[in-house]
């Protein structure tokens, strides 16, 4: 959770200096992360223009892109290919569709689910975390908006954090906890294992 929490705290950092540089008449950053210096440029790109195109084929950078997007304006774009492939995304339409807060959400959410930085759960893909966190309840979804904002989750956000694993691994599970999800689990699968051997 540590490393999820500081990767996620620099993000934000950086993001918190994206919003507020506003009318910067030139660029000067500190950032280290190439995917942070490409929005700080589109952020910059857009006081003078109303239409902004980001070519990046990282997920790190669309999430971003839809993180800032009120910075940006909402003819913002991504290019994702190159060549005859190019295909432009236009981020507006997105952004309506998700709403403001699991908007606020994705970059926590993706730090948390594995990104460039930060490890993944075993056998669980985005795909897979995904379809957890549209269904989850508000709770969870403040929890990753707010993750990496302070040095650690606070209780309440580390037990919504927690419902999402449990939720990951046993989606139809009412168990909030994943030391009681395991013993459960644990308990099932001896229970399993001595009908098998009772069939002997």
């Amino acid at each position: 959770m540590r490393s999820v929490s500081n990767a996620n705290r620099k993000v934000h950092n950086q993001l918190v200096e994206l919003s507020s540089s506003s009318s910067s008449s030139s660029v000067i950053s500190n950032h280290e992360e190439a995917d942070t210096m490409l929005i700080l440029h589109a952020i910059y790109a857009s006081e003078n223009h109303q239409t902004v195109h980001i070519m990046s084929p990282d997920t790190d950078v669309l999430i971003l892109d839809l993180r800032t997007l009120p910075q940006l304006g909402p003819h913002t774009c991504v290019i994702n290919r190159i060549g005859s492939k190019r295909k432009l995304v236009l981020l507006q339409p997105i952004y309506d569709a998700l709403g403001s807060d699991v908007v606020a959400a994705l970059p926590g959410f993706h730090a948390f689910t594995g990104c460039d930085i930060t490890g993944r759960f075993a056998g669980k893909g985005k795909k897979s975390c995904w379809k957890v966190f549209v269904k989850a309840r508000k709770g969870v979804i403040t929890a990753f908006d707010k993750l990496g904002q302070g040095q650690c989750p606070s209780d309440e956000d580390y037990q919504f954090l927690e419902e999402f694993v449990c939720h990951l691994y046993q989606p139809n599970t009412k168990e909030t906890s994943m030391s009681r999800l395991q013993w459960n689990v644990f308990k099932q699968s001896q229970a399993e294992a001595e009908r098998l051997s009772a069939t002997h």
